[in-house]
């Protein structure tokens, strides 16, 4: 197996392509990240075969010997300039390698910890989801006056709490023509979800609320932390993924306490 087989390249990949080939080994195939036995040896090869691809000079010497080309082996003694360029490129190439060594296992033990909080989110959605379709707690309360603007409807309840909600409400308000609507609390955080007329069944999503973008942040949640959890292996992709819920979850939150 040469060194192109080991990294699972073909002969004409770029330098990029090399390193990335290489990066993907080490994620598989690095001491602290597999524990098989097996695994420090075939790093060993892999090492290798970098080492002697990631350098123009060595892999052009490489191409020719599997060329069957005859490749000059005369020990001639180097100069001092010659002796410091090989030098400098060797240990260019050790930095890069041990860099990427580094990051890979920087965010494969970053990935360990965000699918543990991906967990967490994924509950954290489905409360959510269970709060947007199931309301029991409901009160039926006195309006004081209705407006509909050009975006909404504004409502003054009798017990002087304002609430805002959809502009088609206005008009299922006004043909039902009791003075009273029924609200829709919110099982787990106690506030206003939605909102209708008495005696008609149409409900709808009270403006300024968690939901007032319907379930779409929980469903969202749902999506990229599934792919998280589902997934033990890290990949750049997966890990981006693992940010997303993060973000939607503090917002919702942080909407949550607003409200409370």
């Amino acid at each position: 197996m040469n060194h192109y087989e080991v990294l699972g390249i073909k002969p004409a990949a770029t330098q990029a392509e090399i390193k990335k080939a290489y990066r993907k080994l080490v994620k598989q195939y690095h001491p602290d990240i597999n524990a098989d036995i097996s695994a420090a040896d075939k790093m060993v090869i892999i090492n290798d075969a970098y080492e002697v691809l990631s350098n123009p000079t060595s892999r052009n010497l490489y191409d020719m010997f599997l060329q069957g080309v005859p490749v000059k082996t005369d020990i001639v003694e180097a100069t001092p300039y010659q002796r410091y360029k090989e030098e400098y490129r060797a240990k260019r190439v050790k930095r890069e390698r041990d860099r990427i060594i580094y990051l890979v296992k920087l965010k494969t033990r970053f990935y360990r910890y965000e699918r543990m909080m991906n967990k967490v989110f994924f509950i954290i959605a489905i409360i959510l989801t269970v709060d947007y379709y199931y309301q029991p707690n409901q009160t039926h309360e006195g309006v004081e006056t209705i407006n509909k603007t050009p975006f909404e409807t504004n409502i003054l309840l009798k017990d002087g709490r304002r609430i805002f909600t959809s502009q088609s409400f206005y008009d299922q308000y006004m043909t039902a023509d009791v003075g009273r609507v029924n609200i829709k609390y919110s099982l787990f955080f106690k506030i206003p979800v939605r909102i209708q007329a008495i005696g008609d069944q149409q409900d709808f999503i009270v403006n300024g609320s968690i939901y007032t973008f319907r379930n779409v942040f929980s469903v969202i949640i749902l999506i990229f932390s599934a792919i998280v959890v589902g997934n033990k292996e890290y990949t750049d992709f997966r890990l981006s993924c693992g940010l997303v819920p993060g973000f939607f979850v503090l917002f919702m939150l942080l909407f949550i306490l607003t409200e409370i």
